[in-house]
């Protein structure tokens, strides 16, 4: 199952400073107020999708930034005017880290969703996702992380980006039907962890959580062919298993 897919700066930065001291929130750096340049994308050869590379390249290199969806449009124009695209819902993206405490990854929605997933049957969508207002997940960086596997001795991921859901929350729902046709493989679930790495030199996704019949769903995409894996290596379990403890 496949691919299961802004008044000036000143003023601005004003208003958002201003925000920012009733909340007690941290103070955004002038770079943050500003789309980062898109070169920091990856390679399309390496992820082609357009928002995740940019993302990805972004954590990549350790950037922080705080981006509105007009900022988002500023830095990815192909996705101006494209209705129906989930990503048209999407109100803020954020890494940012705020004193004594981890970086963290935010995502922020106009309000509690659920979003068909964009794998429609004859205009049918059985799989949607249902999101909270915000959705935080803290994270953790390796520039190299061993897994041991049994069968080859050691698996390594490089360039290794993990993340807990702090805050929030994002669940996958099918249709009982799908679950049925799959066998059991596809189920409800709530999403713990993701992990972002290069494994075997390609940029891998890996999302764990936890269904009420299997202790541990991992789903592992492959961000190079925009793909779902489905036979998933036994040390991405063992890491899937680490992102969502239970």
């Amino acid at each position: 199952m496949r691919g299961a897919r802004r008044e000036s700066i000143t003023a601005a930065a004003s208003c958002l400073l201003i925000g920012v001291h009733l909340i007690g929130a941290q103070r955004l750096s002038a770079q943050e107020l500003v789309a980062p340049s898109r070169t920091y994308s990856v390679p399309k050869q390496q992820i082609p999708e357009s928002f995740l590379g940019y993302l990805v390249g972004l954590i990549d290199a350790d950037v922080q930034f705080s981006l509105d969806s007009e900022r988002l449009l500023a830095a990815l124009p192909e996705f101006r005017g494209r209705q129906g695209d989930p990503f048209q819902l999407l109100k803020e993206v954020a890494r940012r880290q705020a004193p004594d405490r981890p970086m963290a990854l935010s995502f922020r929605f106009p309000g509690d969703l659920r979003i068909p997933i964009p794998l429609g049957i004859f205009g049918y969508h059985p799989i949607s996702v249902s999101v909270s207002r915000t959705i935080v997940l803290e994270e953790r960086r390796f520039p190299s992380r061993a897994l041991p596997e049994a069968a080859a001795g050691v698996e390594v991921l490089s360039r290794d980006y993990e993340y807990r859901v702090t805050e929030g929350y994002a669940r996958f729902h099918f249709d009982d039907w799908l679950v049925v046709l799959s066998g059991g493989f596809l189920q409800d679930f709530s999403v713990e962890g993701v992990a972002i790495f290069q494994y075997r030199g390609e940029w891998r996704a890996l999302m764990a959580g936890r269904g009420e019949q299997r202790p541990v769903i991992c789903w592992l995409f492959d961000l190079m062919r925009t793909n779902l894996i489905l036979k998933v290596p036994s040390p991405l379990v063992d890491l899937a298993s680490e992102l969502s403890p239970g």
